[in-house]
């Protein structure tokens, strides 16, 4: 039977995905190599998306992540991971960028743009930059730290610092601290049932 691996939120949310599709995130990866050991006819590279399981078969691996990652944010990671592993991978880009348009720069295909845009609020695009980050999945970090640099480009100061809760005023050092740590993602981004647990770390 089909191994796949059952993300479970701490609330109690669950998103099963194929093992290719969960091997994407480094943290994730690193986890499943541990316990490789605790499961057979184990295949890194099965990317079936048949969502017919058995739950009494011993064919999940569940690992619970963190709540420093929202249920919501989490589902739509899935559904990047799914894609980028079993149907398309998204296309490579490097600036310097020829448009400003994110669907001109992620293309050829439209779902990787429309992913990362339609009905994704500012705050929830960075709760995804944090994730990715987190999580360690390059191309998913790539693209909503693009999408956050469209939103913001040519913004002022005064009309940015909102967007990221950032007050007026940073010489309060326990703001400052928390801005620094609530973005770090900015200066330094990163390039049977059985159960595991990964998190606390996002600090």
């Amino acid at each position: 039977m089909t191994k796949k691996v059952r993300l479970l939120s701490d609330g109690d949310d669950s998103f099963v995905i194929p093992i290719a599709a969960a091997r994407l995130s480094e943290i994730i990866a690193a986890e499943l190599d541990i316990h490789r050991q605790d499961f057979h006819n184990y295949d890194e590279h099965d990317n079936d998306v048949d969502d017919d399981y058995d739950d009494n078969h011993n064919d999940i691996i569940t690992i619970t992540i963190t709540d420093r990652i929202p249920s919501p944010t989490l589902r739509k990671i899935t559904q990047f991971l799914i894609r980028h592993a079993t149907i398309e991978k998204m296309t490579p880009f490097e600036p310097p960028f020829a448009s400003e348009e994110i669907r001109d720069i992620v293309g050829p295909t439209t779902w990787y743009a429309d992913f990362i845009t339609q009905g994704v609020e500012f705050d929830f695009l960075l709760d995804m930059v944090k994730a990715a980050n987190f999580l360690g999945i390059p191309p998913l970090l790539k693209l909503a730290v693009l999408a956050v640099s469209i939103r913001i480009h040519g913004k002022s100061p005064a009309e940015i610092r909102p967007m990221f809760g950032i007050g007026n005023d940073l010489d309060d050092p326990d703001q400052k601290a928390r801005v620094a740590a609530e973005n770090e993602w900015v200066v330094r981004p990163a390039d049977g049932m059985r159960s595991y647990i990964i998190g606390p770390r996002m600090e």
